[in-house]
């Protein structure tokens, strides 16, 4: 058991208290301690009540408090930039929650300007919840999204804890399609034998990225999932149902910083699940 807290960032807003209840039911299945952050500049005082800052980790504390009387809850607020706070913050986390306001898979819905900053520069996982109307059911499986390349060891051992923790299933899910160049022979056996090979290769990627799976079997078992197509589009698709989806991130270093890839950005964007992000190499 690790003694590194699951922290939450949140404001008040109905995505931040989406992302409170994510993380206390998260800290209490891990069975570690839940710390709740408000990061703001200053804080803004309401007469002789105290500061705005304060009812917003007073309230997330005692909803927090009240869903998971188990867990261990501690409440603060930061004077700081959100960005770097829940940086310093996530550097002690054994998972950092945040949340984001959901506006539709197909509305332009925008990743917040704090969010996508610390998603993209943190170590550890990190959880981006949405406000949605009707939150997944606990019982929906964990989907896993398996890329091309890198070590996808780290993301399945989360995505398998999440679904033993959460007693759903797994869906194992890879994405893939036959090169452009091979475009010009779509009517020819030569092309059929392209598509043929780039199916088998896939199949074996996502073999590889489920061999390390190990201990009890978990409910509802592990499916594999093999999505011809666009991999933003089939991973979007195949959690539709879905409780989380678990992606991995290769970060890579730039003249402007860190960033990630257009496939993860888009199921930050447009998953209608809670995402998880989990950095490998």
């Amino acid at each position: 058991m690790s003694d590194r807290p699951v922290v939450v960032g949140t404001d008040g807003t109905p995505a931040g208290n989406a992302a409170v209840d994510w993380a206390v039911d998260e800290a209490a299945r891990r069975r570690v301690p839940l710390r709740i952050v408000h990061a703001a500049v200053w804080a803004h005082y309401a007469g002789g009540r105290g500061s705005l800052a304060d009812a917003v980790t007073r309230d997330a504390g005692a909803r927090a408090r009240t869903r998971r009387p188990s867990v261990a809850v501690a409440a603060e607020v930061v004077l700081r930039d959100p960005v770097p706070a829940l940086l310093t913050e996530g550097d002690a986390a054994v998972l950092l929650v945040l949340g984001s306001r959901a506006l539709g898979r197909f509305a332009g819905a925008l990743l917040g300007s704090v969010s996508l900053p610390v998603v993209v520069a943190l170590p550890c996982p990190v959880v981006v919840v949405r406000d949605l109307p009707a939150p997944p059911e606990p019982h929906d499986p964990v989907v896993l999204g398996v890329g091309e390349h890198g070590s996808a060891a780290a993301v399945t051992v989360f995505a398998l804890e999440a679904a033993r923790g959460q007693g759903c299933p797994l869906r194992a899910v890879h994405a893939w399609r036959v090169p452009r160049v091979e475009g010009a022979t779509a009517h020819t056996g030569q092309y059929d034998d392209a598509r043929n090979s780039c199916r088998s290769a896939a199949q074996h990627r996502l073999d590889d990225a489920l061999s390390t799976v190990r201990g009890p079997i978990l409910t509802g078992g592990v499916r594999r999932v093999l999505g011809e197509g666009p991999p933003s589009e089939v991973l979007l698709g195949a959690c539709e149902e879905a409780s989380l989806l678990v992606v991995g991130a290769r970060r890579r270093d730039t003249r402007v910083g860190h960033r990630i890839g257009s496939v993860n950005r888009a199921v930050l964007r447009h998953a209608p699940c809670p995402v998880a992000v989990v950095p490998h190499l």
